[in-house]
C-alpha cells in the first residue's frame, strides 16, 4: 500500500524504459515516440532504451527536446557488433539500469527487446513490471493459419519468456489468438498500429523517389516493404507478368534486403526488365505510396503492416493477401480493398486489375485510415502502461 506524501513534498514521477529496436524512424518508430512524449506530458520521466541509437531516433528526439525525456544506448561500446547480438549483450546494462532507476515499467516493443527486458528484469535486483509488444505472429507446426509461417530460432524462448511479463500489447486480434494457442496466459491486449495522418499527408506532398511515379502514360504499382521471402515478392513479380500481358503497366517495390538477387534474376526470366524496378530502400514513402494507381501487399505473413494503413491514409486503393495477419482487420475484410489468397499469382493479377478498373474512393480510404490514426491509440498505449505501472 502506498503512502501519502508528507507535507511540502512532491511525488515523485514516475519513471518508464522503452527499449526500442530502431532501424530508422519508421510508423511503428514515430507511434512509440509519441507514446514516450505522451508520458512525459502526463508528468513522467521517459527513457528510450536502444542497443545502438541510430542517427534518425537521435534527431526525432532532439527535434523536440524535453528534459524528461532522454536516449540511453545501453551498449555504446559495440556500434560495429551486429544488431541482435547487440541486443544480447545489452541485457546486463539493462538490468543495472532497472536497479539505478527502479521503473514503473519496462516496455519491451519487439521480439528481441522482449526477450532482453524479461532477462533483465530477472537479474535485476529491483522488481519491475514488463510489458511486452508483439507484433507478428509466429510459426505453430501444422495449423492451418501459421503452418507456413517463418521458424525463427528464438521463437521457443517466447512462450516461456512472455509467460513472465505483466501484460502483453498485441498489434491485431489474430496475433493475440496466435500468442493464445502458442499457450501464453498472460493478459493480452489488442491495440493497433497507427499511422500519423497529418505527417503522411504532408510528406506525400514531396517528391517521389522514382521518375515513374512521375509519368501518366500507365498505371504504377507499389509495394513498400522489405526484401525477405514472408512478403512474397516472387508471387508479386508472377502476379505482375500476368498484368502486363493485359495492359502496359509498372511495378516499383521499394526496400532492400536478401531477396534482392533472387528478385533481379526472375525479373529478367519473366521478361520484366523495361516494367519492374527495385529503387532500395526509401525515406520517405508516402511521396512514392501517393502518387502511385495501386498499392499491393504480397505478405505469407505480417502481423499490422503499416505500410498498408499507409496507403490507405494516402487514399490509394489497395490489394493484400489474406495473410496472418492484420490486412483483414485493416481492409475490414474486404470493404477496404480486395483480399486474396496467399501465394496465388492469378488471384493477385486479378484483384490487381479488377482495383485498377474500379478504384475505390479515395476520401473512404482516408477515412478508413482515420481509424488508426496516431492520437487514436497513443492514449491506449499510456492507459496500458500506467496501469501496468499500478498493478
Amino acid at each position: 500500500m502506498s503512502l501519502p506524501d508528507a507535507p511540502g513534498q512532491q511525488a515523485k514521477a514516475p519513471r518508464y524504459g522503452i527499449y526500442l529496436s530502431a532501424r530508422n524512424m519508421g510508423s511503428r518508430e514515430r507511434l512509440l515516440l509519441a507514446v514516450a512524449r505522451a508520458l512525459t506530458d502526463r508528468g513522467a520521466k521517459v527513457d528510450i532504451l536502444t542497443a545502438g541509437a541510430e542517427t534518425a531516433l537521435r534527431d526525432a528526439i532532439a527535434d523536440k527536446p524535453s528534459p524528461d525525456l532522454a536516449l540511453v544506448d545501453l551498449v555504446p561500446h559495440l556500434s560495429r557488433v551486429p544488431h541482435k547480438l547487440r541486443v544480447f549483450f545489452s541485457i546486463p546494462r539493462l538490468a543495472s539500469w532497472i536497479d539505478a532507476n527502479k521503473p514503473a515499467v519496462l516496455f519491451g516493443t519487439s521480439v528481441p527487446p522482449n526477450l532482453a527486458c524479461i532477462a533483465a528484469a530477472d537479474r535485476a535486483k529491483s522488481p519491475t513490471p514488463v510489458v511486452l509488444r508483439q507484433s507478428n505472429v509466429l510459426r505453430i507446426d501444422r495449423h492451418d493459419r501459421y503452418g507456413d509461417v517463418r521458424r525463427r530460432p528464438r521463437d521457443f524462448l517466447v512462450p516461456r519468456f512472455y509467460a513472465r511479463a505483466e501484460a502483453i500489447l498485441a498489434v491485431a486480434t489474430e496475433v493475440a489468438d496466435n500468442l493464445q494457442t502458442l499457450g501464453i496466459k498472460t493478459p493480452i491486449e489488442v491495440i493497433p498500429n497507427a499511422v500519423e495522418v497529418a505527417y503522411a499527408a504532408e510528406r506525400a506532398l514531396e517528391e517521389p523517389d522514382h521518375p515513374w511515379l512521375s509519368q501518366r502514360d500507365r498505371p504504377t504499382v507499389v509495394q513498400v516493404g522489405r526484401l525477405v521471402a514472408k512478403k512474397g515478392q516472387l508471387t508479386l513479380l508472377e502476379a505482375f507478368a500476368r498484368v502486363v500481358r493485359d495492359r502496359p503497366a509498372r511495378l516499383l517495390i521499394f526496400g532492400e534486403g536478401p531477396m534482392r538477387p533472387s528478385l533481379e534474376r526472375r525479373i529478367k526470366a519473366l521478361g520484366l526488365d523495361e516494367h519492374v524496378a527495385l529503387p532500395g530502400f526509401t525515406e520517405n514513402p508516402f511521396a512514392n505510396i501517393a502518387r502511385a494507381d495501386l498499392f499491393v501487399l504480397s505478405s505469407i505473413s505480417e502481423g499490422m503492416p503499416s505500410a498498408l494503413i499507409e496507403a490507405l491514409a494516402c487514399g490509394i486503393p489497395a490489394v493484400s493477401t489474406d495473410c496472418p495477419s492484420g490486412p483483414a482487420q485493416i481492409l475490414a475484410d474486404g470493404k477496404f480493398g480486395r483480399l486474396v489468397e496467399v501465394g496465388n499469382p492469378e488471384s493477385l493479377a486479378r484483384a490487381m486489375l479488377e482495383t485498377l478498373d474500379a478504384p475505390l474512393d479515395p476520401d473512404a480510404l482516408r477515412g478508413r485510415a482515420g481509424d488508426f490514426a496516431l492520437d487514436r491509440i497513443v492514449g491506449r498505449y499510456v492507459a496500458l502502461l500506467e496501469a501496468a505501472g499500478r498493478s
